[in-house]
């Protein structure tokens, strides 16, 4: 459905470091520094968020696991799916 505290871009890309046990450093750039193969292709300049309390109130919906656990068990997956 999508988060019930949405995440900015780069805390997401926190996150998954987090889960895969990355510590590396965030470095944001402008999109003009950016390589070609990096740059979005679209409008990023607004933001884009989405609201799941509807649906979370109207249908009693929880996430089945917590954002770090499913974060976790999905890199746990990829590499083990990466390693056949």
């Amino acid at each position: 459905i999508g988060e019930a505290e949405p995440l900015c871009e780069a805390d997401w890309i926190r996150a998954i470091g987090h889960a895969a046990q990355w510590d590396g450093q965030i470095i944001p750039l402008p999109e003009d520094q950016l390589p070609q193969y990096l740059k979005a292709g679209i409008n990023t300049a607004q933001h884009l968020v989405t609201d799941t309390s509807r649906i979370r109130a109207e249908l009693d919906y929880t996430d089945a696991l917590s954002q770090e656990e499913a974060l976790h068990r999905t890199i746990t997956w990829e590499r083990s799916s990466a390693a056949v």
